[in-house]
């Protein structure tokens, strides 16, 4: 785990150049919701990168929830309109709280994505816009779901933006 901290660290350092928050979660949950055609997703923030330097321990919580497919499925993937909710809440990193509130712009995706070995994962991502004019991107990728979607899952991780 160490290790990972490190490398996403290391990734993390070019960006902070750019006046934006770079944020990375892992674990946590997935599960479907709104008749199995939505998502809820709960994760651990473990870094940020706020521009001042890089953080990394178990710092706060991602929560994304998405409205319901506009097209495809869960198990097959998809696109969702915009709208549902992201929030990030990290109290006191480099001495200051970051949070954000806002909603998912139109054309985030959910891709299967078929392995080897004829298991699968799934990779959400997409852009989100807050009320005062913030706005991010993101992208997950979930744990091996085995044959497809079964209704609930882990975040292997989610690596977040904003501006």
């Amino acid at each position: 785990m160490k290790t990972l901290l490190h490398v996403f660290a290391v990734l993390l350092l070019p960006l902070a150049a750019l006046a934006q928050t770079d944020v990375v979660a892992q674990g946590g949950i997935i599960t479907s919701r709104g008749q199995g055609q939505a998502l809820a997703i709960s994760s651990t923030v473990i870094g940020v990168n706020s521009g001042s330097g890089v953080t990394a321990g178990f710092l706060g919580a991602v929560s994304i929830v998405t409205p319901v497919l506009s097209t495809g499925t869960l198990a097959a993937g998809g696109t969702f309109p915009a709208g549902g909710a992201v929030s990030i809440v990290v109290p006191g990193v480099s001495g200051t709280q970051l949070v954000y509130n806002g909603t998912l712009t139109t054309g985030v995706t959910w891709v299967k994505s078929k392995l080897a070995n004829g298991t699968a994962s799934y990779i959400l991502s997409g852009s989100f816009t807050s009320p005062t004019g913030a706005t991010g991107s993101f992208a997950l990728l979930t744990s091996n779901v085995g044959a497809g979607w079964s209704g609930v899952t882990t975040v292997t991780s989610l690596n977040m933006s904003v501006n």
